[in-house]
């Protein structure tokens, strides 16, 4: 197992057009959702509450966007549904979060398991028929998950960049 960094922090990259990638890239190196719960938060560790919510909204908008709901929720990447909440919140993507709020809501108590196989246990008890429905709202968003994202790490520069 590979250990984590002290810190995700980069140089400050020259363009913006794809700094919510740039700033959580080293993050996707580390950060481990395959396992188990303990080891994902160990592998996040020294995020700064900024590159934890890009990294973990950005792994739900993939999933998503990639396979629906279902795909988030049934993959090891869901596990990042309560990061991807909070980040939402943090970074003002008020239309997204309420999107997988309505999404988590499916689960008993509102409380997808982290575990894989748990969470897929209480997909096949729920019902998921909204998925498609909140599918197709995130698709058509016009909410700009990019530019809010973007305008977080830009005015927040010391929780992203070595050399703020």
């Amino acid at each position: 197992m590979q250990t984590a960094p002290t810190s995700f922090k980069i140089p400050r990259p020259a363009a913006d057009d794809s700094l919510a990638w740039d700033v959580i890239e080293v993050m996707s190196e580390h950060g481990d959702f395959y396992q188990d719960e303990d080891t994902y938060k160990r592998s996040i560790q020294s995020a700064t509450k900024g590159q934890l919510a890009v990294y973990a909204c950005t792994w739900y908008l993939s999933e998503v966007n990639n396979g629906g709901h279902d795909q988030f929720f049934s993959n090891s990447t869901g596990m990042v549904w309560d990061d991807a909440l909070a980040g939402f919140q943090l970074l003002a993507a008020t239309q997204h979060r309420q999107i997988l709020a309505k999404a988590i809501a499916v689960f008993p108590d509102s409380k997808p398991a982290m575990d894989r196989q748990k969470r897929s246990n209480q997909m096949e008890n729920a019902d998921s028929s909204l998925f498609d429905k909140l599918d197709n709202r995130l698709y058509d968003l016009e909410e700009d998950f990019d530019a809010l994202a973007t305008k977080y790490i830009l005015d927040h520069p010391d929780e992203f960049f070595v050399d703020p």
